[in-house]
């Protein structure tokens, strides 16, 4: 075989492997996507329950007191949550 055919030959085996190689990562993402796409509704519960519990404690001086007195960064980030939710709503 000539040097010509012998890179032809790699050539075609580096397509074929790059070729079971995308379709390997397809069927992956295309798993992926279905788990996702399955959980989308409870995720999606989780988190309008999760923001409204937020919302109800802010409403309480005593717990933003608190968490303002020992935890700021926490306090900060639950009021741009639920500040989010509400331009959002």
């Amino acid at each position: 075989m000539t040097s010509d055919g012998k890179s032809a030959v790699a050539c075609r085996l580096l397509r074929t492997s790059a070729s079971l190689g995308l379709e390997s990562t397809a069927a992956s993402l295309a798993r992926e996507f279905k788990v996702a796409e399955q959980t989308y509704g409870a995720d999606h519960l989780d988190l309008v329950l999760a923001i409204g519990y937020l919302s109800k404690l802010l409403r309480n001086g005593r717990v933003v007191g608190y968490l303002a007195k020992h935890f700021q960064e926490l306090l900060f980030e639950f009021q741009k949550i639920t500040e989010a939710e509400m331009t959002a709503a």
